[in-house]
């Protein structure tokens, strides 16, 4: 990754994490830094080879956590809207229209 895309990418992170944190309940993003000795652990249990890589971890049911790579759009819009989605309700009402 050059250094011109790390400084563009890291703005856009910071400025997602900045809107997501006021969400109710707050969306959390962490940064680990794969590259230092001490998360090498994390980046092969995740399964991490490339930078940046936004990774999704939700608490499932029955304790059981999920892990989803994000692979969308790398700008603060498009992250803060796809996690907000993510961690709307599990369905929503659909109301069901007669016609005639």
């Amino acid at each position: 990754m050059n250094d011109s895309f790390a400084i563009l990418f890291g703005f856009q992170y910071e400025k997602a994490a900045a809107v997501l944190r006021s969400h109710h309940p707050p969306i959390i993003l962490a940064k680990v830094d794969c590259n230092e000795k001490k998360n090498k652990g994390l980046a092969s249990e995740f399964k991490i080879r490339g930078f940046p890589t936004i990774m999704i971890l939700r608490n499932g049911a029955y304790g059981r956590k999920t892990i989803q790579e994000y692979i969308g759009p790398r700008d603060a819009d498009s992250i803060v809207a796809f996690l907000t989605k993510q961690s709307g309700p599990a369905f929503r009402e659909i109301k069901f229209v007669a016609y005639d």
